[in-house]
């Protein structure tokens, strides 16, 4: 049976919790952190990974993500940090400094929207590599188009199970 991220939610922390997943979300916040000196977004904001690694103040930050039940655990960790519940197709455009979105999450973004991605100033993007989707997801909620990924971006990398799309200077494991 495939869970959804409502369900998982509570235990999703727990899924990750190991020197391997450590060592890479280390990697990664430690090139992210020079960018991250202003106002972030985050798109699909899980259970706030981002807010677990980088100090970003409240008025800083603005987070969405369509599982309540990821908010929830997100504002247990950060409860002063506003989020809104809702995909990014239903979310306003911010005009902010930076604009993540991590480990998978704008996988499920419809490429028609992919535009306002490519709109922001400073972005960092990890979309599922193509055959790639996490074991407790339905495979047809990942609406990734990677031709488009690799035609408006113009900066794509292939890791192992992401294709990242970034403008930034950061080099990735």
């Amino acid at each position: 049976m495939i869970e959804t991220y409502d369900s998982i939610a509570e235990r999703y922390d727990a899924r990750y919790d190991n020197q391997e997943c450590h060592n890479e979300d280390k990697h990664l916040f430690e090139e992210l952190k020079p960018y991250a000196t202003g106002s972030i977004t985050d798109i699909g904001a899980g259970t706030g990974l981002l807010l677990d690694w980088l100090d970003v103040q409240p008025h800083n930050y603005n987070g969405s993500d369509p599982s309540i039940g990821m908010i929830t655990q997100l504002h247990r960790k950060h409860p002063n940090h506003p989020i809104s519940l809702a995909p990014y197709e239903l979310t306003p455009p911010h005009n902010t400094k930076l604009t993540v979105s991590l480990n998978g999450s704008p996988s499920y973004i419809d490429p028609k929207c992919y535009g306002r991605l490519t709109a922001a100033s400073q972005h960092l993007y990890m979309f599922y590599k193509p055959g790639y989707f996490p074991d407790f997801d339905d495979p047809a909620s990942v609406k990734t188009d990677h031709d488009l990924v690799h035609n408006l971006f113009r900066y794509t990398y292939e890791y192992k199970q992401f294709t990242v799309a970034t403008n930034l200077m950061i080099r990735l494991k």
